[in-house]
């Protein structure tokens, strides 16, 4: 089931046989509230960041219980970096890259994918328009 928060669009991604429901966040106020006070995330939904440039991105988790993974992908799709963050804090996890998108996705489910440094999301360019 898609995640729905307010009236924030939803759009499915494909990356590495597995297709996700994300929560698109686009403007600064989205990026701000993030995932912060979800008691739950379904297995196949996320969040995807997104900017209009590329530059360093940080992430944290404040008012996040959810352990969450970040994947920092730049303008093509690829998956540049991947951070496991601290749940409950404002701990930043930060790109060294500079990135377009950040994904959140739930840890313990990604790490029972295929989904890796340099994975690809098929489809992105159909979300960010």
């Amino acid at each position: 089931m898609p995640i729905v928060y307010g009236n924030s669009p939803i759009g499915i991604l494909e990356i590495e046989n597995n297709v996700i429901s994300v929560e698109l966040a686009r403007t600064k106020e989205a990026h701000s509230r993030g995932l912060m006070d979800r008691k739950s995330l379904g297995r196949y939904d996320g969040m995807l960041f997104i900017y209009a440039h590329k530059k360093n991105l940080c992430m944290w988790m404040k008012n996040t219980s959810i352990p969450l993974t970040v994947l920092f992908i730049d303008e093509k799709g690829y998956v540049l970096e991947m951070k496991d963050m601290i749940p409950n804090t404002e701990t930043p996890h930060c790109s060294t890259n500079k990135v377009r998108f950040a994904l959140e996705l739930e840890t313990n489910w990604l790490k029972s994918t295929n989904i890796t440094l340099k994975s690809r999301i098929t489809n992105l360019n159909s979300i960010d328009n």
